[in-house]
C-alpha cells in the first residue's frame, strides 16, 4: 500500500492519542471527583420525611432520625439528598458536597488562593471533611473517604 493512503489515518490516531494524553493529564489534577451529597434544613423531619418519600417518591437512603439526619436516593446516582434537622443543627444551611481525592491538600491549595473556610479539615468517620464558601456565600463541603490518613 501506499504511503500517502495511511497518513491521514495515522494522523487521526496520532491527534486522538494526544488529545487522551491531555485529558488524561488534567484529570490527574482535578483534586475534585464528584458530586458527594446534597444536604438541606429541614425543621419538621418527619412532615419533610413525608414530603421526600410520599409526595417526591424519593427512597430512603439511610435514616439516623435520632441524629438529626435522613437521607434520600434520587434514582440511581450515588448522591443523596440529606436533610438535617435544624433543631439538632441550628446553624444547618443548603449546602453541596464534593467528594475531593485530598482534604487537607486540596484546602492548603485554595487557602493558598485566598478562599475563605468556615470550617478547617476535621474528621469524620470516613476521612475528612471541609467547608468553604463560594463569592455568594454558598455552602460548600469537600470530603474524602480515605479514613487512613
Amino acid at each position: 500500500m501506499k504511503m500517502h493512503i495511511w497518513l491521514p489515518w495515522l494522523l487521526v490516531i496520532a491527534l486522538w492519542m494526544n488529545n487522551n494524553k491531555l485529558k488524561h493529564r488534567v484529570m490527574n489534577t482535578n483534586k475534585i471527583l464528584c458530586i458527594d451529597n446534597f444536604f438541606l434544613p429541614a425543621n419538621n423531619l418527619q412532615e419533610s420525611r413525608r414530603f421526600y418519600a410520599n409526595t417526591l417518591g424519593l427512597g430512603v437512603h439511610f435514616d439516623f432520625s435520632e441524629k438529626g439526619l435522613l437521607a434520600f436516593r434520587v434514582g440511581n446516582d450515588e448522591a443523596a439528598i440529606i436533610l438535617k434537622d435544624s433543631t439538632k443543627f441550628p446553624d444547618a444551611r443548603p449546602a453541596i458536597l464534593l467528594q475531593v481525592s485530598d482534604v487537607q491538600e486540596l484546602y492548603a491549595t485554595l487557602s493558598g488562593k485566598g478562599v475563605p473556610f468556615t470550617k478547617k479539615p476535621y474528621r469524620i468517620n470516613t476521612g475528612w471533611a471541609a467547608e468553604l464558601q463560594d463569592p455568594a456565600g454558598n455552602v460548600i463541603g469537600i470530603t474524602d473517604y480515605d479514613g487512613e490518613k
